[in-house]
């Protein structure tokens, strides 16, 4: 982290921009993302000289907090945006509420006019006074928000969202006046890193005795949340040492799909919507004892599909938000924690001890079939993504959109750690990719960071793709081009019996390739079985190595159901 060269905060009065920054380079912040505007001024002109910091300029706020979101995703830490008042602030509420529905710190800095112009109707003016109340609106997208009334009251009430942000794992935001941002603002203290969750041992259900029940179980279970992400990151060696002595079967949830390595023997894949057959069949022959770690068992988790789950003998789930407790299936043992002071705590109870023995096997796990094109040449999404997943190594990030393209990944895509996937199940928002692995790739330069996404989703915000170019960031897209709005197209016909070849969801004969070549990406055309397989290595080590972006565009068959049949069951039912 770049800290070198320039002041620390406590050494000296700063202005309210200045004071805003160091306390950024301390909390381990080196990259920031926005747009500028008038009422952020006093905070932009002072970053763009800062010596620890960079500043990401993007094409627009909704990309600029998708940005900080997978800049906090990849690289563990917290991201930060940057807009101005009013539309820059509104513009920006999509992607912060979806790294906040997805439990990521993120802070959020909006401008706002001069206090003393407050309700005069000035440009932009988004407070309680005049225009949309930004701090108020974010209350309902966030963990914590508020507009900052002084300069006095800054350095507490940053440091405040900054602790909440950190320690709660949410967004947070704070509409900072530019007068404030001007103005000198008070002595300010180092920021103290928030502590790191123990836990505790799993409280009545202690490791030993957790340990007992496993070893006389017949069929338990392990499912893993994205909760559960920082927690395998730091001890997947004891889980997966824990379920190889005890031979349990794990699962996770789409958000965490790859946190448990996917080609394990004892890996059932995801269990959420799209998810593995082989898990659902698990489940429907009976579970006994199931342990839940850090998952709200939503319907992406569960795909709404609970009866094997809520039926379990003993249900252990372990959370650090106690509100999940019994939401969705009973909690038999509820604890509220950290997840890697559990899985610590079973590992020594197993260590050295008999494990479970079962003579039963586990279902395969299903696999696309033959390679094969329509009869307008388009691929199968399907076999895509499995060539897809041949091509990822132990350093690829894959940062996955919202549409079929979330279904194809979920169930055909292999991911083993140190290969990761997210994917922003909380608000399920299309278009977050196209910024996200933009931050990502900013996080850990040392990564490949690639987006899955569909041409809709692409072409909501592929613009970002300038922004990658800009910034010489060698990022990869692959984007599933079958000409439609996919995911409602197969779910209204699904519901309805409407033609797939309807052109109501039809997005026009708009060629992606130039598209990505007048934003500064190199473009290059799927349209063969096994072509992926030579040009997704390709594109990776030249983005990487030219520090220019991919856009690969494959043409995928429109007809191809997506597995999505539950959900659109289930959409199906909601009237």
């Amino acid at each position: 982290m770049p800290t070198e060269g320039h002041e620390h905060a406590h050494s000296r009065t700063l202005n309210g921009a200045s004071l805003i920054l160091e306390h950024l380079v301390q909390a381990g912040v080196d990259t920031v993302f926005g747009v500028p505007g008038g009422a952020i001024s006093p905070i932009m002109q002072r970053i763009r000289t800062h010596p620890g910091l960079r500043m990401v300029v993007a094409a627009h706020e909704a990309g600029a907090a998708f940005m900080a979101d997978g800049y906090a995703r990849s690289g563990g830490g917290m991201g930060v945006c940057l807009v101005t008042a009013g539309p820059g602030a509104t513009n920006a509420l999509t992607g912060v509420a979806a790294a906040h529905l997805d439990g990521v710190p993120l802070l959020l800095v909006s401008g706002q006019v001069p206090a003393h112009r407050t309700g005069t109707t000035a440009v932009q003016e988004s407070t309680s006074e005049c225009g949309v109340d930004t701090a108020a609106l974010f209350r309902h997208a966030t963990g914590y928000s508020t507009r900052v009334p002084d300069s006095a009251s800054l350095p507490r009430l940053l440091r405040r969202a900054l602790s909440l942000a950190t320690s709660q794992g949410c967004a947070v935001h704070l509409a900072v006046p530019s007068d404030v941002s001007r103005a000198p603002a008070a002595e300010s203290l180092s920021v103290q890193p928030a502590p790191e969750a123990s836990g505790g041992p799993p409280g009545a259900l202690a490791g030993d005795e957790l340990a007992g029940v496993l070893r006389q179980c017949r069929r338990p279970l392990f499912f893993l949340g994205g909760g559960a992400r920082r927690a395998l990151t730091r001890y997947g060696d004891e889980f997966r040492q824990c379920v190889e002595r005890m031979n349990i079967p794990v699962t996770t949830s789409v958000r965490a799909k790859g946190i448990f390595p996917e080609s394990h023997p004892l890996s059932l894949g995801v269990f959420g919507l799209a998810g593995s057959r082989a898990a659902r069949a698990y489940s429907a022959e009976g579970i006994d004892v199931l342990i839940v770690l850090g998952s709200r068992l939503g319907e992406w988790a569960t795909g709404g599909n609970t009866a094997g789950l809520e039926n379990a003998r003993v249900i252990v789930h372990v959370d650090a938000d106690p509100t999940v407790f019994g939401q969705v299936v009973p909690a038999h043992h509820a604890i509220t924690g950290d997840a890697g002071a559990f899985i610590r705590d079973l590992h020594a109870a197993t260590e050295g001890r008999a494990g479970r023995k079962s003579d039963r096997g586990f279902p395969v796990r299903e696999r696309p079939e033959v390679a094969h094109t329509d009869s307008t040449g388009r691929l199968p999404a399907s076999v895509l993504i499995s060539e897809f997943s041949q091509c990822m190594g132990p350093d690829t990030d894959v940062f996955v959109d919202m549409g079929n393209c979330t279904g194809w990944a979920t169930r055909y895509l292999t991911v083993d750690p140190p290969g990761r996937i997210f994917i922003p199940t909380g608000l399920a928002t299309m278009g977050w990719s196209c910024g996200a692995v933009i931050g990502g790739k900013a996080a850990r330069p040392d990564r490949n960071a690639v987006a899955l996404v569909g041409d809709g989703a692409f072409l909501m915000n592929g613009t970002e793709v300038a922004t990658a170019a800009r910034q010489r960031l060698g990022v990869v897209y692959v984007v599933l081009n079958d000409g439609y709005l996919g995911m409602v197209n197969h779910g209204e016909s699904w519901e309805s019996g409407a033609d797939l070849d309807d052109p109501f969801y039809h997005l026009g004969s708009v060629d992606l390739g130039e598209f990505a070549r007048s934003l500064g990406a190199r473009a290059v055309r799927i349209d063969s079985p096994g072509q992926l397989l030579k040009e997704l290595p390709l594109a990776l080590e030249q983005a990487a190595r030219q520090g220019v972006p991919y856009v690969l565009t494959a043409a995928v068959d429109h007809l191809e159901p997506p597995p999505y049949g539950e959900r659109f069951a289930t959409v199906g039912s909601d009237r």
